[in-house]
């Protein structure tokens, strides 16, 4: 299944981009979008957030984490995200597309401790690649409508697979 969402992916991909340097004025940045995010060799916690307010719970949790002695990596999908965090002391990045060998230079590149996914972020490369490489994934404050949990149920099988049993448990 994993395969096959890449390759949706991949024949995607142009037209994502497109839309990506439509919409983010400025604020495309490509060549981490493309995996190519900053070296790390310090294992950071990467925290990943979507938009503004996903932004600020990151910072948050990225002051906590440096308070005990981590590392944290913001990265953002979003313009308003990013200019949030642009604002803060940590590094931070576009993230990646979840297209897997996008995330996997990714990965390589950051080498993280974990993985701290703000919302409902489920993004199957990257947490395929966590899998494979046994990198702690976590999903926090997350939340699931009715109608999002009814979409997500009609991939039971995909996500059972990439999740777990833990994803049909609530």
């Amino acid at each position: 299944m994993i395969y096959l969402y890449n390759l949706v992916i991949l024949i995607l991909l142009p037209i994502y981009i497109f839309f990506l340097w439509k919409e983010q004025r400025g604020f495309l940045r490509l060549k981490e979008r493309l995996g190519f995010l900053p070296k790390s060799n310090n294992n950071p916690i990467w925290i990943h957030s979507v938009s503004l307010g996903e932004s600020k719970i990151s910072l948050n949790l990225a002051e906590i984490l440096k308070e005990r002695g981590f590392n944290p990596f913001l990265t953002s999908t979003t313009k308003a995200g990013l200019l949030q965090l642009q604002k803060s002391k940590f590094p931070f990045s576009a993230f990646p597309i979840d297209f897997y060998p996008f995330q996997l230079q990714a990965i390589k590149r950051i080498k993280p401790k974990a993985i701290v996914m703000i919302e409902t972020e489920i993004w199957p490369s990257i947490i395929e690649i966590c899998n494979k490489k046994k990198i702690p994934f976590f999903i926090v404050n997350a939340r699931v409508s009715d109608n999002h949990f009814k979409r997500y149920i009609k991939f039971k099988g995909f996500f059972t697979d990439l999740l777990g049993d833990i994803f049909l448990s609530s």
